[in-house]
């Protein structure tokens, strides 16, 4: 499967959220969310959850990361966004606070990374 499959909301799930997922040896992280954009928003959230950030956590926040993230498909561009984000989760920064995700075309997203 090439493309994130957008689940919208159903009875009782809201709009757009994330859970993390048992596995015997890993980890699996679900997301879902109307629009591609919140999706790829949604998966980011569930990684910094995995990591340990709160959304907007605490202290002085660091000047926004912007990046671009493009690929072949969505499975490579979710990919790369989460590379990115454990990226940014090292650097002296420490991991960002929350994150936004604007689908600039098909095959390209803007990221916004805000400091913890």
């Amino acid at each position: 499967m090439s493309d994130l499959r957008h689940v919208t909301a159903g009875a009782r799930r809201p709009a757009r959220g994330h859970r993390v997922l048992p596995h015997p040896a890993d980890v699996g992280l679900a997301f879902w969310a109307p629009t591609r954009a919140a999706a790829f928003e949604e998966a980011a959230r569930g990684l910094l959850h995995l990591l340990g950030v709160r959304p907007e956590a605490s202290g002085a926040p660091a000047p926004p990361q912007r990046w671009l993230v493009t690929g072949g498909d969505d499975v490579e561009r979710l990919f790369k966004l989460l590379a990115q984000l454990i990226w940014a989760a090292d650097a002296p920064a420490g991991a960002p606070g929350g994150v936004t995700v604007r689908e600039a075309n098909r095959g390209t997203l803007e990221v916004e990374a805000r400091g913890a």
